[in-house]
């Protein structure tokens, strides 16, 4: 999309997928219940990719620091995109 200057939105619950595709991942939190009604989520973390742009599905795990974003992404979604939400 470079070349038309586009931007593209996907949601994905992807790990993989939103590193091999993004640019920028947004990290969004839980929405919740509240005495006054449901609280949406929102963006709670923009995370910039810095893998190279060329990457594939079968070569992304050899590209350095993915491991280290994977578990980036991982951790937020297991621990803090939950925080502060009523369970």
């Amino acid at each position: 999309m470079r070349a038309t200057q586009q931007t593209v939105f996907m949601i994905t619950h992807d790990v993989d997928e939103a590193i091999l595709l993004a640019d920028r991942i947004l990290l969004m939190s839980n929405g919740r219940e509240t005495p006054g009604g449901y609280v949406p989520g929102g963006i709670a973390e923009v995370v910039t990719n810095p893998l190279p742009r060329d990457r594939t599905r079968a070569g992304l795990h050899h590209l350095d620091g993915y491991y280290a974003l994977r578990n980036h992404v991982v951790d937020f979604l297991v621990s803090r995109a939950h925080a502060g939400a009523d369970h």
